[in-house]
């Protein structure tokens, strides 16, 4: 196997595995043997968590990756998803208005389409993801609570999910905090 995407993701998808992102392909180097190397970048708890996701869902889409392989799906992890609504229809909007005269190339589906047949995301302490999951796909969001890390809502998760989901469906709380990552990673629920 080589570093070349689509030989990457054919070896991905002969092996049913999905894509899961959480370093930022930025940060992906070779070392002066010409190997790759991963290099995180310093952040802060009050870093946008999502703009390295925004980028790399757009590679994937603008490629047309998922038309490739359409059994692809991708995870942002840790990534928060309440930014998710807009940026959908962001992509509509700039498909719509501006492929032509940036020369983009013409997708089978809008963009948002791709964005909620291909990528789940996962989140842990973020209310705007919950008060829109609705205008998700009912597949997508997966809630985690990050321990150990510093952004974890550990020990205060079951505060946390009480406030935030109070106003969700039992079955639209079950599939997010539940049943889609069970179905995702094909584990017994």
């Amino acid at each position: 196997m080589t570093d070349e995407p689509g030989e990457v993701l054919g070896f991905w998808r002969e092996r049913r595995i999905f894509a899961r992102s959480h370093l930022s392909l930025e940060n992906i180097r070779k070392d002066i043997e010409g190997r790759t190397v991963f290099r995180e970048k310093v952040s802060t708890s009050v870093e946008i968590p999502f703009s390295a996701e925004t980028k790399r869902v757009l590679q994937f889409v603008w490629n047309k990756v998922f038309d490739r392989f359409p059994d692809l799906k991708v995870v942002c992890v840790e990534a928060d998803a309440g930014w998710a609504p807009h940026f959908s229809y962001r992509m509509d909007h700039a498909y719509k208005r501006h492929r032509y005269w940036m020369k983009g190339k013409e997708l089978a589906k809008l963009p948002s389409e791709y964005f909620r047949e291909h990528i789940s995301l996962t989140f842990q302490d973020d209310w705007t993801a919950f008060q829109f999951a609705d205008r998700l796909g009912p597949n997508q969001l997966m809630w985690a609570n990050d321990f150990p890390h510093s952004d974890s809502t550990w020990p205060w998760s079951q505060d946390v999910l009480s406030e935030q989901t109070r106003h969700l469906s039992p079955e639209l709380k079950k599939r997010i905090l539940r049943d889609n990552v069970a179905e995702l990673y094909k584990l017994a629920a």
